[in-house]
């Protein structure tokens, strides 16, 4: 290409979808930041007495159902987006979005 002349359409579309793909990363990162931050911080709200006894499954249910909240929080309520985010299928996260009732 010569000093003067401007990038082909092609060069174009592929400098903007280089920059697209790059934006997707970025937010993706601060989704995941944003996520164990919180949860990382939400940690001390649920301090377990177990020598008093704890239902296992109840616990980690809630923590679970917390961590999809946080997720849905996150995205805007996009259960494709939390789902990449939590690394679980779409399928998986909508059916714990059900059965925990968090529509």
């Amino acid at each position: 290409m010569q000093r003067n002349e401007l990038p082909s359409a092609a060069d174009r579309v592929h400098q903007l979808k280089d920059l697209a793909f790059a934006l997707l990363n970025e937010v993706r990162g601060l989704e995941q930041d944003r996520l164990l931050l919180e949860l990382s911080a939400a940690q001390d709200i649920y301090k377990l007495d177990i020598e008093k006894g704890i239902k296992l499954d109840d616990v980690v249910s809630q923590f679970e159902k917390n961590i999809i909240k946080h997720a849905l929080i996150i995205t805007g309520g996009n259960q494709a987006r939390a789902a990449r985010l939590l690394g679980v299928k779409a399928n998986t996260l909508n059916y714990k979005v059900k059965i925990y009732n968090l529509t």
